[in-house]
């Protein structure tokens, strides 16, 4: 995630922004990709609950579920895509395991 969070800091477009990605629904959301040197991710600056106390921890958020949608090299990746990546992988589908299992 530390190298897809740096490969979005040097893209050519927005990189990583309050404002909102046009085509977007304007939270959390992503276009672009890596390949073509063009991803931006948006994160908003407002939302419901919103207080300034909770916007770090809201900003962490948004960026690490975010962030993955980059993954894939030459396009977007959706959840479902990313979700199989990680059962297919021994060590991520353990750690995985390890977070829910008290769920």
């Amino acid at each position: 995630m530390e190298r897809l969070f740096d490969l979005l800091l040097t893209q050519s477009g927005e990189g990583l922004t309050r404002k909102k990605v046009p085509g977007s629904a304007g939270f959390g959301s992503g276009s672009g990709t890596f390949g073509n040197n063009n991803a931006s991710l948006s994160i908003p600056a407002d939302y419901d609950g919103y207080t300034p106390e909770n916007q770090l921890m809201s900003d962490i958020s948004y960026t690490f579920n975010e962030l993955m949608h980059f993954a894939g090299r030459n396009r977007p990746i959706t959840d479902k895509e990313f979700s199989e990546k990680i059962k297919t992988n021994p060590v991520w589908a353990n750690s995985a395991k390890k977070l829910f299992e008290n769920s």
